[in-house]
């Protein structure tokens, strides 16, 4: 009961705040009384004259009235009028429009000569963006993927990590944090003729950043992939190339995919001619798609080994992440006008579900000479213990910050450069999703210790940012 009496009382205070402004704009827009006629120009007692601009007074008793709408033309400053007729003025348009401007094309005034030009804008209903995008976005960490080792390194230490001398030629640092071009969309429309309500949708998205290695020996140098052997519990690698036992290369590709669309509800809170400050609320969506390939190929030239010369082995990982966001978004802009120039300031800020979804898979395929390719769903990394799809949902908060600056080339065209900064609090990235931990007799049949490497799902926070430039036309 209290809480319906607060909101009660807000909507009251709110309205009568929302009167009084209107009766105070009212009042300001009310025009000036022009001065009575000189002494010599008053007509005889026998007639009445008034002023064609002058407001008339109440009526007498037993007089008539005649009224006239104050846009009728009239044929002279003075004319009479019967004894006891009145003229009642029609008063002129009071309202938060802005008379003079009445279309985008006409231009106003208050243009770029002087004051802020917020007139020219008033008088049109719809409005659109089209912008290109520089933007860097949040990299991708890998953990240590592919390793080497000086030549004459001992088979059982080449590559693996702790050992002297290993070198990492992949992971272990921050990747596809360049910047990359994009594109965003804005369209808006005011919902009444006062621009009080507009509604605004947004689509933007970055192209993807991909990340790449790639790597091919005869032997010299020692390509490897680490791992921790939980089987003997020690640091381990599998050999890719090593001289006079295997050649081969390994390739590792990544991408990252970003979109976005909000749809925004803006009500105005203030203004004067060169300022606005408008809430918003609405509904934001965002998805952000990245993957990891890893793809490694061996060939046997060990003469004397347990394995056929000729022997070929192909391993795959893929790890696939999606992150979804729905939530519910509130905000404020602000917006100044000087001349020519516009300045745009806008927070946002959204809170809702995001869907995780993440995929690891793996594939061997090993082929002898002579007999039939065998093809076992495991690779190194993904392994039946981790491999399948895992889905969640977690809360996030998606905030918003960006200023824009705009110069009007045209009452209808403006020019734009701004800056934008999106932030996620919680988004999974293939990397994160990489266990090192390995038990590699999973892949013998003969499970020996624990089955390793398992799943957790694991976040980060996430963000893009970067510059705008922009075409801002009105209409």
């Amino acid at each position: 009961m209290n809480l319906r009496r607060r909101i009660a009382a807000a909507l009251c205070s709110y309205s009568l705040i929302v009167l009084a402004t209107q009766l105070a704009w009212a009042a300001d827009s009310r025009p000036a009384a022009r001065p009575a006629a000189p002494a010599a120009a008053r007509p005889s007692a026998q007639q009445t004259t008034r002023p064609v601009a002058q407001r008339a007074t109440r009526p007498a008793a037993h007089s008539s009235a005649t009224h006239r709408p104050a846009s009728q033309a009239r044929p002279a400053q003075w004319e009479e009028l019967a004894p006891g007729e009145t003229i009642l003025e029609e008063p002129a348009d009071i309202g938060f429009h802005d008379p003079g401007c009445t279309n985008c094309a006409g231009g106003c005034d208050a243009g770029c000569g002087g004051g802020c030009g917020w007139n020219c804008n008033r008088a049109c209903g719809y409005w659109g963006q089209v912008e290109l995008l520089l933007w860097w976005r949040r990299g991708r960490n890998f953990p240590p993927l592919v390793t080497s080792s000086p030549n004459g390194t001992a088979g059982t230490d080449a590559g693996v990590l702790g050992e002297p001398g290993t070198v990492i030629l992949f992971g272990s640092d921050t990747t596809g944090d360049q910047a990359r071009t994009g594109g965003r969309i804005t369209l808006g429309r005011w919902l009444d003729t006062c621009q009080i309500w507009g509604v605004e949708g947004r689509y933007f998205a970055v192209d993807d950043a991909p990340v790449s290695f790639s790597a091919d020996s005869t032997g010299d140098p020692i390509l490897a992939r680490p791992f921790f052997n939980v089987a003997t519990g020690l640091q381990d690698a599998r050999l890719v190339a090593f001289p006079s036992v295997v050649t081969g290369d390994i390739n590792l590709e990544s991408r990252s995919d970003m979109q976005a669309a909000d749809v925004t509800f803006r009500r105005l809170l203030g203004r004067t001619s060169c300022w606005r400050f408008d809430g918003l609320v609405g509904y934001f969506f965002s998805r952000i798609d990245e993957d990891l390939r890893i793809v490694s190929n061996s060939t046997s030239i060990d003469q004397g080994g347990t394995i056929p010369v000729g022997t070929t082995s192909q391993l795959t990982d893929v790890f696939d992440t999606r992150n979804e966001f729905h939530g519910a978004q509130v905000g404020v802009l602000s917006e100044f006008r000087q001349g020519c120039w516009r300045v745009d300031l806008l927070g946002k800020l959204s809170l809702g579900n995001m869907n995780q979804i993440v995929s690891i898979a793996g594939q061997s395929v090993t082929t002898v000479p002579g007999e039939t390719p065998v093809v076992d769903n495991q690779g190194l990394l993904a392994l039946d213990s981790n491999s399948g799809l895992f889905e969640r949902d977690v809360f996030a908060v998606v905030p918003e910050l960006g200023i824009n600056v705009a110069y009007s080339i045209h009452p209808c065209i403006d020019l734009t450069l701004g800056y934008s900064l999106v932030y996620w609090s919680r988004v999974a990235q293939p990397g994160d999703q990489v266990n090192l931990l390995i038990n590699p007799t999973q892949t013998a049949g003969d499970l020996i210790g624990a089955a390793q490497p398992d799943f957790l799902f694991q976040d980060n926070t996430y963000w893009v940012q970067g510059l705008s430039f922009g075409v801002e036309c009105r209409f």
